[in-house]
């Protein structure tokens, strides 16, 4: 005999103890529907965590220990609308501390009077606020020094084999103002941020990084942003003419070869970009008894990296117009 039909031989009147089995749920099934409508219109109390804002606190000021993040308060209605009421259903509330916050050093006063309106603002007609909790807190505050200073990265990132930077990593923010006693605020010059995830990359990096903040120190910020474009790098040749600087007014002077080779690394994207026109091979006139000329090659384009020149000499003939 299958499940089904032991079920079934089970639930019917005609079998011995079915009809009394089939009134004992029944029954259960009335008690649990009377005692449902009874806790959905019964008058209870429920407690919930409300998120509090303090507003009007300037940087530089420091409290003895943390501000409460959170109120919690007991409400009592009837059972339908008390299941609404969730952390989620409530506004967080606002405490506007900046009138208490006027002297180098004193202590801020937080009550449950401060909340209970813009609480209260948020219930049903029908709800009571019954407590509020912490009824009364009293706060120690104080004024700390504070200082800019630069971020910088722990460790240099490093582009994979034959990838390049194309601008180099930069962090956003990349400043900091640090608050602290005058004492250790003196020792900091330069705060450091966390590691990112890679070190050596060979994709565009962007991604949040923590602020590595020494022990007593606080900060404006906790997070900064670290980018940097990298990508496949390839090489460009260019035949490019000598240009010597410095040649005295009625001399000429030949070098040979009067063309040099140029090689530059630059970025796929880029590589159409670059032309003859962006780049200068240039030396300077020669010093008395000097044989060759040595060549240098600068560049207006930001693609361009590792320029190389082939020769980076050449020899020279000075003739008299």
């Amino acid at each position: 005999m299958n499940i089904k039909s032991k079920i079934q031989k089970w639930f019917r009147p005609n079998e011995r103890n079915g009809f009394h089995i089939s009134t004992f749920l029944l029954f259960v099934l009335l008690a649990f529907v009377l005692w449902y409508g009874h806790a959905f219109n019964s008058v209870r109390e429920r407690a919930v965590s409300i998120a509090v804002v303090y507003t009007g606190v300037p940087d530089e000021v420091n409290f003895d220990r943390k501000l409460p993040k959170t109120f919690n308060i007991k409400v009592r209605d009837a059972g339908k609308r008390l299941r609404q009421y969730r952390s989620s259903h409530f506004q967080p509330v606002e405490i506007n501390l900046h009138d208490q916050l006027h002297e180098t050093e004193g202590v801020v006063v937080i009550t449950s009077e401060m909340v209970r309106t813009k609480i209260t603002d948020q219930l049903q007609g029908t709800t009571k606020l019954q407590r509020i909790e912490p009824e009364n807190l009293q706060i120690g505050y104080y004024r700390e020094k504070h200082k800019t200073v630069p971020l910088c990265l722990k460790t240099t990132l490093q582009a994979e084999a034959q990838h390049q930077f194309i601008e180099q990593p930069t962090l956003t923010p990349d400043s900091i103002i640090v608050f602290g006693k005058e004492d250790l605020l003196a020792s900091i010059d330069t705060v450091f941020v966390e590691e990112p995830k890679k070190t050596i990359v060979k994709d565009s990096l962007a991604e949040q990084v923590d602020i590595l903040l020494p022990e007593g120190i606080r900060g404006n910020i906790e997070k900064t942003r670290l980018t940097a474009k990298v990508e496949l790098f390839t090489e460009k040749t260019f035949l490019l003419p000598v240009v010597i600087k410095g040649v005295p007014h009625g001399e000429r002077l030949r070098i040979f070869p009067p063309e040099v080779t140029l090689k530059v690394r630059v970025g796929v994207s880029h590589f159409a970009d670059l032309s003859e026109a962006d780049f200068l091979v240039s030396g300077k006139y020669p010093k008395a008894g000097q044989t060759a000329i040595t060549l240098e090659a600068t560049t207006r384009s930001e693609y361009a990296t590792h320029l190389r020149l082939s020769p980076s000499t050449v020899e020279f003939l000075i003739e008299n117009e």
